[in-house]
């Protein structure tokens, strides 16, 4: 099966993961990486049209915009997909990097990687990333390690996917609601016609003879665009027309006036009238004869009377007013008809769309319970089958030679379940007896909420909760030095040996137990953190009989990188004094420093990229704003950045160039005391990971600062209810540490 995402990131992984969101599938699979399109559609068509178990057990996403109408297929060989696919950074959560080293990354000259999640997914808490050379491995190694999975699991999913493919068919069979308003407007020009040939014929019958009523009725005929009626009132306007409505004027003119008014002015019309001029129109007061006058005009002079308009009129009139009374009443009744007829057909319409859509949203709903009932299966399974085929799907990978890795975002839960799946059955009892001796106040808790029975198996998310709670108890304490000593607890050393076995790994003689858990944890995927320490601008300087030299352990190009970090620092610093906002902070650099090139994509940007002669544009500007009563100090770092930048500048673009580090010595030294001069010490970056207290709160967390030389715990004391996160930048003018009462948070604007 096939699915389309809208872009490959953890936030659509996560809009997709609720249950019946997207159909039953026992896993995800997401091409990252570099792709050949002729090897992704291969793969592509593998998941959506051949009939296999890829077909009835996974689900292969791609994004929306993959489709062979946006690719040249005559040169589909040297097409790359890049774009098309994910990167493994966007699809896991930020803090796997700090797990991980970059071989979890994926690189340029890597192709065909794909990542197989859980369909469950985030459950059971990690993926698998697999590399391999063509698409038809993978095909092998999915078919072969489902083929291991039990047989009513496949009847399962095959029930579940049809039940939700019939749910979303039928979603999209809502009945159309009928234009209804079609016959309404029929409707409504049906009753005007009748109304006016009512009024029609009641003059007739009252001889109170009006032309408006047929004038009204050939302005309607005019504008209807239904053929149908026209067709319908052109017999009328056939009898009724010119002449005959002239007629009809003079008659009702003639109630009101003399016959020899009438004529003469008739025929005075028909003899002088100067169409240029219109004299006549202009001196005649009688509206009624200068109407009559302007239809007598129209007509062909062999149609014209030239003398006893009366007469003339009642000749038509007598002639003609019997078949238009026969043709009006036929009309008439033509239209009451259509009138009722049109009424029954919106009211039926209305009651059968009512009558469909009912019996919709009843079917709808049936096929929503139906699926939603084998959804449970579904979710069953994945719980039952989800974890073992992550771990057997690796497994078969390595087998076959290909690059196979696990990559947790909750490392815990993937050893709890690796360590069940391996056939260790730990029951509840044996983790919760050590965690009462080590948390006595547990056995409390325990006691007095309904908990999970001591006999129950433990599995990999009753793993991962013991495992949380424990360091929530003591935060120093690492989650995986936590698992560490739970497995050294748990587990016999011949149990972890035989684990080891079944995975092939070798193990050497003579190992301990505690070397023996640290390969399972490596092996199983959860590598140790590198003790990575940020180097420091002052790390960067030692004092030898009383003289400065530069640490020979850093390169020069590491001490470009610290330099550029540490104008971040101060940037960030004299920012936070001024208190300016994003566009004041722009204004002010433009207008001090009018040179400045920026690249136009925000502040926030422009300085995590920016370089030491970047920032030395922008650090004059900062410091002239926030420090004008230092201003040769500021100039004297400014002049040391400058130096030191030049000096380092080779390393830019030649790489290869040795720098001499003793001879940045003396800038070095320079900037570090022009430092404590300007602002008292660098900013510290915070990273707390114990909280006390609400307000205050206080904080509690390594930090590092460029105005030292190693790292250390500090505390910083929050008066009201800030936002804390993972990593803040602490400054702390008054040098008061390691408890720092007010600590000043710097926020980038």
């Amino acid at each position: 099966m096939g699915y389309r995402i809208e872009t490959y990131s953890l936030s659509e992984l996560s809009r997709i993961s609720t249950p019946g969101k997207v159909v039953p599938a026992l896993f995800w699979l997401i091409p990252v990486g570099n792709w050949e399109y002729s090897e992704l559609e291969r793969l592509w068509h593998h998941f959506t049209q051949r009939r296999g178990r890829c077909n009835e057990m996974g689900l292969m996403l791609v994004k929306d915009k993959y489709n062979r109408g946006n690719i040249d297929v005559n040169s589909v060989k040297e097409t790359v997909l890049s774009e098309m696919t994910g990167k493994l950074a966007d699809l896991l959560p930020s803090g796997i990097n700090t797990i991980y080293n970059n071989d979890y990354i994926v690189s340029n000259k890597k192709n065909n990687q794909v990542l197989i999640l859980s369909g469950a997914y985030p459950q059971p808490g990690w993926g698998v990333l697999i590399s391999f050379k063509e698409h038809v491995e993978i095909e092998e190694f999915l078919e072969r390690t489902l083929n291991e999975i039990h047989f009513d699991i496949y009847t399962v999913f095959r029930i579940a996917t049809l039940a939700f493919k019939n749910w979303e068919e039928s979603k999209n069979k809502m009945p159309i609601k009928p234009e209804v308003r079609v016959f309404v407007d029929k409707n409504k020009i049906c009753i005007e016609l009748v109304n006016q040939t009512e009024s029609l014929l009641r003059d007739i019958e009252t001889d109170n003879l009006n032309s408006f009523h047929y004038q009204t009725l050939k302005k309607i005929s005019r504008e209807i665009q239904i053929k149908e009626f026209s067709e319908k009132l052109d017999p009328l306007f056939e009898k009724a027309d010119d002449k005959f409505i002239i007629s009809v004027m003079i008659l009702r003119a003639h109630k009101e006036m003399r016959d020899t008014e009438i004529n003469n002015t008739l025929f005075r019309f028909i003899t002088e009238h100067n169409p240029k001029t219109n004299n006549l129109f202009k001196s005649e007061s009688n509206e009624q004869l200068k109407k009559t006058a302007s239809l007598l005009l129209k007509l062909e002079e062999t149609e014209k009377p030239k003398e006893n308009f009366i007469a003339w009129a009642e000749n038509i009139y007598n002639a003609r007013i019997d078949d238009i009374i026969g043709i009006v009443k036929n009309v008439k009744n033509f239209f009451t008809v259509m009138v009722g007829d049109l009424t029954i057909s919106t009211i039926h319409l209305e009651e059968n769309y009512k009558s469909e859509l009912a019996a919709w949203r009843d079917d709808l709903e049936k096929k929503r319970l139906f699926f939603h009932k084998n959804l449970q299966g579904v979710i069953k399974s994945h719980w039952e089958y989800g974890p073992s085929f992550l771990i057997n799907l690796e497994i078969e990978a390595k087998k076959r030679g290909a690059s196979a890795k696990s990559v947790s975002w909750d490392p815990a839960r993937m050893v709890g379940w690796k360590i069940l799946t391996a056939g260790m059955e730990l029951k509840v009892i044996d983790i919760a007896a050590h965690v009462k001796e080590i948390i006595p106040e547990f056995a409390n808790e325990t006691n007095s909420i309904n908990y999970v029975d001591d006999n129950t198996l433990l599995n990999g998310s009753l793993f991962t909760d013991y495992v949380h709670y424990i360091s929530k108890s003591d935060p120093k304490i690492s989650a995986r030095e936590i698992t560490k000593n739970l497995l050294k607890r748990l587990l016999r050393t011949s149990e972890i040996a035989s684990i080891l076995k079944n995975i092939s790994l070798n193990i050497p003689l003579g190992q301990t137990n505690n070397e023996l858990i640290e390969a399972l944890l490596v092996n199983f995927g959860w590598p140790a953190k590198e003790n990575h320490e940020e180097t420091t601008l002052a790390a960067c300087v030692r004092e030898t009989d009383g003289k400065y030299i530069v640490n020979p352990h850093i390169s020069g190009n590491d001490i470009r990188i610290i330099s550029e970090s540490y104008c971040k620092d101060l940037i960030d610093t004299l920012s936070s004094k001024l208190g300016y906002t994003e566009k004041e902070l722009w204004d002010m650099i433009l207008f001090k420093r009018p040179e400045y090139k920026g690249q136009n994509q925000g502040w926030n940007y422009e300085i995590n990229k920016i370089t030491i002669g970047g920032a030395i544009i922008i650090l004059n500007a900062l410091l002239d704003e926030a420090l004008p009563e230092k201003k040769d100090v500021s100039d004297l770092l400014l002049r040391s950045l400058n130096d030191l930048s030049k000096k380092l500048n080779p390393l830019s673009h030649h790489s290869h160039i040795q720098v001499n580090t003793s001879d940045l010595i003396n800038e070095i030294v320079s900037i570090i005391n022009c430092t404590k001069e300007l602002v008292s010490e660098m900013p510290w970056h915070f990273n707390p990971i114990q909280r006390n207290g609400q307000q205050p709160s206080v904080l509690t967390g390594n930090a590092w600062s460029h105005s030292y030389k190693q790292s250390r715990q500090l505390s910083i004391i929050l008066w009201n209810g800030e936002d804390i996160s993972d990593s803040m930048l602490i400054w702390n003018p008054t040098k008061i540490n390691p408890v720092v009462p007010d600590a000043i948070i710097i926020n980038r604007p």
